[in-house]
């Protein structure tokens, strides 16, 4: 899978990659090559998995990959500058930026979905209003 999204970052293209497994098994998979990748990378994953990736995953992974990449989160209030690095947002976040037309996060940056099986879920309470 690992070669899949490197592939899928190295040309620019979609990828949609379906694995059967917790977050934990499969969550390497993708930080890798978004470590290790000369572009942009944005990272949409629920607060938790975020959480989980900052405090273990990604630290672990730098430092065995021996690479300083730059992380960004922007519910932290992390500064982007949208020429470097591994930007990590909510789903909330990205969907409010994608369906208002904000521009907070270009539309050609690689996009990694985390739990992209409830995408239809957020975007239905994305647009969803209280009366």
């Amino acid at each position: 899978m690992a070669r899949l999204v490197s592939r899928a970052l190295r040309l620019g293209r979609s990828a949609l990659i379906q694995t059967g497994n917790t977050v934990s098994r499969y969550g390497l998979s993708y930080l890798m090559p978004s470590l290790l990748s000369d572009r942009p990378v944005l990272l949409v994953a629920p607060l938790a998995i975020q959480q989980r990736l900052l405090e273990k995953e990604i630290p672990l992974l730098q430092q065995w990959l021996q690479t300083d990449r730059r992380i960004h989160s922007a519910e932290k209030g992390l500064t982007w500058d949208h020429s470097q690095g591994l930007m990590m947002v909510s789903p909330q976040v990205w969907l409010s930026d994608r369906l208002e037309n904000r521009g907070r996060f270009p539309a050609d940056i690689p996009t990694l979905i985390d739990n992209a099986d409830n995408l239809e879920e957020w975007v239905r309470e994305s647009l969803s209003w209280c009366l």
